[in-house]
C-alpha cells in the first residue's frame, strides 16, 4: 500500500521483498527483506530463498503445535 511504501521510505528502505507465512492454511504473518538502495531488482533466487524461509518458519510453528 502507499502507506507501507512511505513507512519503508522513512526507514531508508528503497526496495523490499515480502513473503507470507501461512500456518495451517491461514495467514500468520510475513517476512520482509529490505535494501537501503534506491532501486534493486530481486532475483529469482532471492525470492526463492525468502519463500523457503517462510516455509521453514511455518513448519517450525507446526512442530511446536504437536
Amino acid at each position: 500500500s502507499r502507506q507501507e511504501l512511505e513507512h519503508l521510505g522513512n526507514q531508508g528502505i528503497g526496495a523490499a521483498l515480502v513473503a507470507p507465512i501461512l500456518f495451517q492454511s491461514t495467514f500468520w504473518g510475513f517476512i520482509r527483506l529490505g535494501m537501503r538502495s534506491i532501486e534493486h531488482s530481486w532475483s529469482v533466487g532471492e525470492e526463492a530463498i525468502l519463500r523457503a524461509v517462510g516455509l521453514f518458519l511455518a513448519a517450525t510453528l507446526q512442530r511446536r503445535q504437536m
